[in-house]
């Protein structure tokens, strides 16, 4: 199979390391994963696991190559006050 077949767009969700944000990222987990229930959404975790197949994205069951929205949070910080 050609590993450019599909489109890909990696979307970067802002957060913060708190108890708030800890929700935020669970709602937004539940969004993606529980009610939009689009097969070609997936974790970079998910994408970036290797498994027994090597186009296979083995949490989920979704073929690596399917994968066509790959999801992350990113947080970030400071030690610097000002």
């Amino acid at each position: 199979t050609n590993s450019l077949r599909y489109p890909r767009m990696l979307m970067g969700i802002f957060s913060a390391d708190s108890f708030n944000d800890a929700a935020y990222r669970s709602r937004h987990r539940m969004l993606l994963q529980t009610i939009w229930k689009d097969n070609r959404t997936c974790t970079v975790s998910e994408f970036l696991q290797p498994s027994s197949l090597s186009s296979s994205a083995s949490t989920s069951g979704i073929p690596r190559e399917q994968c066509q929205l790959i999801y992350t949070f990113i947080i970030g910080g400071a030690t610097d006050p000002a």
